[in-house]
């Protein structure tokens, strides 16, 4: 599990082998992109940041990584409460969209009101990438 963006080794390599997001480093401090699309936050009072499940092989066994990442700390903190309140939300993204929870990769946009990190919730669609 990786927690924080792009000062954070791990959280760079896998944005690198899933695809699913990358890392910027604009004005002096990091930044994220998700499909190659701007995030547009922060904006309206609400900031953002990003969960990502990446499915990585190793020898030939697919391990599953986790990337918690904001925009700032309080970012990392709100992905980090995302996916230990709502780590079910995940299962049913995979079946909804059919995908593949050993195989396949998944990265979400997170809204959160900053002072209120413990409510992040999903904003748009998530991001997914068939495994190999």
């Amino acid at each position: 599990m990786a927690l924080g963006l792009g000062f954070n080794h791990v959280t760079a390599r896998l944005s690198k082998i899933s695809g699913l997001f990358s890392i910027e480093y604009t004005d002096g401090t990091d930044d994220f992109v998700l499909a190659d699309k701007p995030h547009g936050f922060p904006k309206d009072g609400l900031d953002c940041a990003i969960m990502a499940r990446g499915v990585v092989k190793h020898g030939g066994i697919s391990v599953p990584h986790f990337v918690c990442a904001g925009r700032t700390a309080a970012g990392t903190l709100a992905a980090g409460f995302f996916l230990g309140r709502r780590w079910k939300d995940l299962i049913a993204m995979y079946k909804e969209h059919e995908m593949d929870l050993r195989t396949d990769s998944v990265a979400v946009l997170l809204e959160f009101r900053p002072g209120v990190i413990d409510d992040a919730h999903i904003s748009g669609n998530p991001v997914f990438s068939k495994g190999r």
